[in-house]
């Protein structure tokens, strides 16, 4: 059996690159010394390092100067990003649509602000389904 102690030289290919998944998992710093119970067994943590939930609900502490290599934190989106998105298709739609049937006047902002509304609960009801475990 063979034991490396370091990455060989003519494994270094293009063949043999790959980039880590952006998988987003759960970490916090811990500030004190800790241990960690591993699937490879008890592992020892300097305080400032970072305890890590991974993919399969396991968890490992990691190097603070590792993580802060290796990570970087997940962008919250909140709702008022969402719906900012999502409104501008919205409006460009109601838009188009008075200019189809040539509505003016105060129909039209009362077409818009009906169009708005409706928009309004429907979005707020989709991101609360795509964002029920945040």
């Amino acid at each position: 059996m063979k034991t490396y102690k370091e990455f060989p030289k003519e494994f270094e290919t293009n063949d043999n690159l790959y980039k880590k998944k952006p998988i987003p998992v759960y970490v916090t710093q811990i500030n004190e010394p800790f241990k960690v119970e591993t699937l490879e067994g008890t592992m020892n943590a300097k305080a400032g390092d970072y305890l890590i939930q991974g993919i399969e609900g396991e968890v490992y502490a990691c190097d603070k100067r590792i993580f802060e290599k290796s990570y970087e934190k997940q962008p919250q989106e909140s709702y008022n990003d969402y719906g900012k998105t999502m409104m501008i298709p919205i409006l460009f739609i109601g838009t188009l649509i008075a200019f189809i049937y040539n509505i003016e006047g105060k129909f039209i902002v009362l077409m818009m602000f009906s169009v708005i509304t409706i928009a309004e609960f429907f979005l707020r009801r989709q991101y609360k389904k795509e964002h029920k475990n945040d």
